[in-house]
């Protein structure tokens, strides 16, 4: 999730040696806000969640916008609001067939996230709004507040009006990462 309008965001499993800090050639889920083919962002691929192989060398979306078939993950939802944008799926213990290591004890995966905020440019994120996020599966599930430590990009503040209350972060002292 993420505190405001993307045009999209994606979590995937680095592809250790690749170029651009392990982005090049890794498995990504990506989530895509693409409601109108009319706003420059080609290719048009509509809103929605799909498992892509980002190209070993051209980071560029177009050389890669075709989503890996069959498909690794379930009940895929891009939900945006005025607020918020969330991805929403379910795997197969797999991104993209790279295996998400849910049984080794102990293993920890390393994985790659990037969201977009500013436009509904697809592929680019621009810097601050990418990161190496590892994640111990043996441990329960929570999450931890995102802050772009170079400023900028999506989020909104002074009002409420939310389910949770109006905040948006975590319990104070909570350090488990994951997913929700």
């Amino acid at each position: 999730a993420y505190d405001g309008v993307v045009g999209w965001m994606a979590l995937g499993v680095e592809n250790p040696g690749g170029g651009h800090n392990g982005m090049n050639g890794a498995k990504t889920v990506m989530g895509i806000n693409d409601a109108d083919k009319d706003i420059f962002g080609a290719p048009f691929v509509g809103t929605g969640v799909h498992e892509y192989k980002i190209h070993d060398r051209l980071s560029a979306f177009r050389h890669w916008s075709t989503p890996l078939a069959p498909a690794n993950i379930t009940g895929a939802e891009m939900n945006v609001t005025a607020c918020h944008t969330a991805m929403k799926f379910t795997t197969a213990h797999a991104i993209g067939g790279e295996p998400l290591h849910l049984a080794d004890n102990g293993k920890n995966v390393t994985l790659i996230w990037a969201v977009h905020p500013d436009t509904f440019l697809k592929g680019y994120h621009g810097w601050g709004n990418r990161g190496h996020l590892v994640i111990d599966f043996a441990k329960p599930h929570g999450h931890k507040a995102w802050k772009n430590p170079y400023g900028g990009g999506g989020g909104h503040s002074g009002h409420s009006g939310h389910s949770d209350g109006g905040g948006h972060s975590p319990a104070a002292g909570d350090d488990r990462t994951g997913a929700e």
